[in-house]
């Protein structure tokens, strides 16, 4: 099957956060998303590349993320294309439209605060799908509350600092957090600046 996706932007790199952290993947960018992130680090400004499942060469690990990929219109056929050709398919997603994500499909959950959401709509209420999470990814900014997290999900929980101005503060408070509670949190870190690669 093609799966032909413009605006897309495709590559190959180290996954740097989260349990595949090191791992060697194909990354698939889709554009658009339905919240409005102060951190966000998506440019889709040069995304003008069609992607082409049928003749494109990935590696067998894929990771589909955005923006928010799940609200793309082909995005489950695009999922299916890839199990399809036998690639192990990850999907970043900021939980709202969970329901569109294929069974068999590793699910990296990074939710997002209400108020950023960029207008009212239907969202499908994750905490009723975290038998289907893998594993989640925090941000910790100044409005971060450990408490709203502390015996919530059956697994730990990454904590990624956030960039800009107050780097260092985010670094020290998830220091704190993984000592007080370390059944709850993990320390991650975005290891592909670390190798200095896309």
């Amino acid at each position: 099957m093609v799966v032909g996706l413009k605006r897309s932007i495709s590559f190959d790199s180290m996954q740097g956060e989260g349990d595949w952290m090191g791992t060697y993947c194909t990354f698939i960018r889709l554009p658009g998303c339905n919240y409005r992130c102060p951190f966000c680090d998506t440019d889709f400004s040069h995304a003008d590349v069609v992607l082409d499942t049928d003749t494109q060469h990935m590696q067998k690990h894929v990771v589909v993320t955005g923006g928010e990929p799940t609200i793309h219109p082909r995005f489950e056929e695009l999922v299916f294309a890839l199990k399809n050709k036998g690639h192990a398919v990850h999907v970043e997603t900021n939980g709202t439209h969970i329901h569109a994500i294929p069974e068999g499909v590793w699910i990296t959950l990074s939710p997002k605060r209400d108020e950023w959401m960029k207008k009212p709509e239907h969202v499908t209420d994750w905490w009723n799908n975290i038998g289907r999470i893998r594993e989640i990814k925090l941000v910790v900014d100044e409005n971060f509350n450990p408490h709203d997290w502390i015996n919530k999900v059956p697994f730990p929980i990454w904590l990624q600092p956030c960039d800009g101005p107050n780097i260092q503060a985010s670094k020290e408070n998830i220091l704190t957090y993984i000592k007080q509670y370390p059944g709850t949190f993990k320390a991650g870190i975005q290891l592909h600046k670390y190798y200095e690669v896309i």
